[in-house]
């Protein structure tokens, strides 16, 4: 059976107008209900998936470049993936910081982001083959930035097709160093995500979810060893 095609945001507007620009989801359940599930790639950072020092990774087996910039800050800010068990860096790290609550059934392993410093300010931005119109992610570690002083705490996501925002959503949460899920469905495509925060914090990220209009090309997914679905096989 051939996988189901992800329905762009578009599509639905008419019906619900609920869903017109960005729409905000807090629950995956609610979010896989919505994108159909047939058509989504997942990363969960498993042991062996591993971060560049320059900040750009391509992990070996899903269709995700992940890159680092920060600006502001007296120390670089470092993207790593951690896992379960490891030491956490000695960078005045907050106590019960929870980088290992980020997925109950991601083994404990997570994409870190981490500086040592309380200013300045990070975004990471994923891209991907192919057309998407829904993204996800679990974050652990907000310590509540906020993008400017008229601004409550919170982060921004922008949402990029060739280069240009195409859509953008800040989305205010509380300092909350357990797991949250932030999954977005947009009324258009895109082929990248931008995800920034403020104020010098320590983030981890898990189960990022890749809601796809569109399957990458044929070789890239052979190449990969994705399934006929579009789904992540896990490695034994």
């Amino acid at each position: 059976m051939s996988p189901k095609m992800l329905v762009p945001l578009s599509a639905m507007v008419a019906a619900n107008p609920v869903f017109a620009g960005v729409a905000y989801f807090n629950n995956p359940v609610l979010f896989d209900g919505i994108i159909e599930d047939d058509l989504v790639i997942r990363e969960t950072f498993e042991a062996g998936d591993s971060a560049s020092a320059d900040g750009q990774t391509v992990f070996c087996d899903t269709p995700l470049t992940v890159r680092l910039n920060y600006s502001d800050s007296m120390s670089p800010f470092v993207l790593d993936v951690q896992e379960e068990g490891d030491p956490l860096p000695p960078i005045g790290l907050p106590q019960g910081f929870g980088y290992d609550t980020t997925l109950p059934d991601g083994e404990g392993t997570f994409l870190q982001v981490s500086g040592g410093a309380e200013t300045g300010s990070w975004n990471v931005e994923f891209q991907t083959p192919g057309e998407m119109a829904a993204f996800g992610f679990t974050m652990t570690g907000f310590d509540g930035g906020r993008m400017d002083e008229n601004s409550e705490s919170g982060f921004l996501v922008e949402f990029i097709q060739n280069g240009d925002v195409v859509e953008d959503e800040y989305v205010e949460l509380d300092a909350s160093f357990a797991d949250r899920f932030h999954g977005f469905v947009t009324g258009g495509t895109f082929d990248s995500v931008r995800v920034s925060v403020y104020g010098g914090d320590y983030v981890g990220f898990d189960d990022v979810r890749m809601g796809f209009v569109e399957v990458p090309a044929p070789g890239v997914l052979a190449v990969l060893g994705l399934g006929a679905m579009g789904r992540r096989r896990r490695r034994a």
